[in-house]
């Protein structure tokens, strides 16, 4: 399940969304839901950085996440912005519930500000191992 996180998180929101994981397999992606929505920024143990979700104002759709200074200005500009205190997978799907591009556009993101590699294929041990350490998240 966590690498279905790092390659489709949209899939994953959606599963959970509409009750099609059972047993077992929901116990576990219940841990991962909140994990994959509380993920600690790195490099942040003053709490000094804010995740940036920009937003395309003509379609309402994610556009881009950054790590910035949570004291930086928010750009006045024709982007819509969210900031939060943690990174949150779900932040594309949340905004439309179908968008494919979007999500790619994250999990580049992501995978930058997480492992410092945006293009990063991580191995199924990887992921598993990245979700199964509580340090990572809030």
């Amino acid at each position: 399940m966590p690498e279905v996180i790092f390659c489709d998180p949209d899939w994953f929101f959606w599963a959970i969304d509409e009750d099609f994981l059972y047993g077992r397999v929901r116990s576990e992606a219940e841990i991962l839901f909140y994990r994959a929505r509380n993920i600690k920024i790195p490099g942040n143990p003053d709490a000094q950085l804010e995740a940036q979700y920009d937003i395309d104002p003509s379609t309402n759709r994610f556009s881009g996440l950054r790590i910035v200074p949570k004291n930086q200005p928010v750009h006045a500009g024709s982007s819509h912005v969210r900031r939060s205190d943690r990174i949150d997978m779900s932040a594309p799907r949340r905004l439309s519930s179908y968008d494919k591009k979007g999500n790619r556009i994250f999990l580049k993101a992501c995978k930058h500000c997480l492992f410092g590699d945006r293009d990063l294929r991580l191995t199924r041990q990887e992921c598993e191992e990245y979700f199964s350490d509580p340090d990572n998240f809030l």
